[in-house]
């Protein structure tokens, strides 16, 4: 069974491909699985950090709206 991957990716800790739209992005680390994120046709023109930079601050945005929606139905069940 693989790892859960770690919710922030490091750029020593990964390989970065690329392919049409998309940036493949596999951990060194057999361990973990591997990203396939969609970014558009400019990921061509993209170095790897500001991938893993994009890629980073999406995970992040996603944990923040977890967080705010799980805050946000917890205060309205304390309303009901």
């Amino acid at each position: 069974m693989r790892k859960p991957r770690p919710i922030v990716y490091s750029l020593n800790e990964v390989i970065i491909t690329r392919d049409q739209d998309y940036a493949h992005i596999k951990y060194k680390d057999p361990e973990f699985g591997e990203t396939r994120f969609q970014i558009g046709r400019e990921v061509a023109e993209m170095t790897d950090k500001e991938i893993v930079d994009l890629y980073n601050d999406t995970l992040k945005a996603e944990a923040e709206l977890v967080h705010r929606t799980r805050f946000a139905f917890g205060a309205m069940k304390l309303l009901v």
